[in-house]
């Protein structure tokens, strides 16, 4: 059964078959598959409902795989289930439906206690949930609640031999802009050092240069070096210039004035933080 849908449903996606994956996408899922396969499959209805814009089927099709998966697995399904509702803003459309989009976000990747001790690190998980529902918060103008979020949060530096090793925290440093995001966005000098601080290879910069803009652009810098993930973030924001520049205008203030390389005006902007 599993490798018989799989094969329909890469089919249906390489002939852009929308009315073809559509009836794939309505089978049931047999209840004499084993877990591993029914999950498999959920997964693969959401991938597919998220492609033809069927947000709420994919809800459905990613809270039944929820349910199937042991409790370990739970936070790394609800960044992406979360993350699924993110990339349809790159589509277009309303406010109304980016304001549902960022409802569902900040709702979908509040785990609950067990999940985040059960994840790779549970510290570095509530930091990456907390960036996330920010990020969020931020959009639906709920500004105050996105400063609450941090207030609760303990902000560790990422051990060294950690850092170096690429497939470890993939989760964190691929959601680390949204933080960031904020700090600009709140132009908030010590939540900027804060998350500046879990991330930073360079402590000598942290704590002997008082130029904020310097500090940040050289945590930038080396980070995307060392962490693609963090790279690939960054500059996928660029391509939501529409979205961020009524709900974020600071933030993306600070990526026009990046993108062209305007040092000056921009140690202008990092000097207004407070």
């Amino acid at each position: 059964m599993l490798d018989t849908f799989k094969s329909k449903y890469h089919k249906a996606l390489q002939n852009n078959d929308a009315e073809g994956l559509k009836n794939l996408l309505k089978t049931e899922v047999p209840e004499y598959l084993s877990e591993k396969d029914k999950i498999e499959i959920c997964l693969l209805k959401a991938e597919g409902f998220s492609f033809l814009g069927e947000w709420v089927a994919m809800d459905e099709a990613f809270f039944s795989a929820y349910q199937l998966l042991p409790v370990g697995e739970k936070f790394g399904l609800r960044l992406n289930w979360a993350l699924s509702h993110l990339l349809r803003l790159k589509r277009g459309g309303d406010d109304i439906a980016y304001r549902y989009a960022f409802k569902r976000i900040s709702e979908i990747v509040f785990c609950t206690k067990e999940e985040v001790e059960a994840s790779e690190s549970p510290l570095y998980a509530s930091l990456t949930i907390a960036n996330i529902r920010a990020f969020s918060y931020i959009y639906l103008g709920k500004t105050e609640v996105a400063r609450k979020i941090f207030s609760e949060m303990i902000f560790e530096p990422v051990p060294v031999p950690v850092y170096n090793e690429n497939d470890k925290l993939t989760f964190l440093f691929s959601n680390y802009i949204k933080g960031l995001a904020v700090a600009i966005e709140l132009k908030d000098r010590n939540l900027l050092y804060q998350l500046m601080k879990v991330i930073s290879v360079d402590d000598q910069v942290l704590i002997q240069e008082k130029n904020l803009f310097k500090v940040f652009h050289a945590t930038l810098i080396n980070t995307m070096d060392m962490r693609p993930e963090f790279a690939q973030e960054f500059n996928s924001f660029f391509q939501l210039d529409s979205l961020l520049k009524v709900r974020f205008p600071k933030f993306s203030e600070f990526l026009q004035l990046i993108r062209i390389s305007d040092f000056q005006d921009l140690n202008r902007f990092f000097s207004e933080f407070k």
